[in-house]
């Protein structure tokens, strides 16, 4: 039963990670623009 702290850990990495990489992917669905020509756009500003 030691080992359940290290299953806990690890589900909650997976929990943050799946978190990050599903708001990462839904703000670049929304933006709809590569992160270069958000560079150049604010550039330009």
């Amino acid at each position: 039963m030691t080992g359940n702290s290290t299953l806990v850990n690890i589900v909650m990495i997976i929990i943050v990670l799946h978190f990050v990489v599903g708001f990462v992917f839904l703000a670049k669905k929304l933006s709809g623009k590569p992160q270069e020509h958000d560079e150049d756009q604010n550039e330009e500003t």
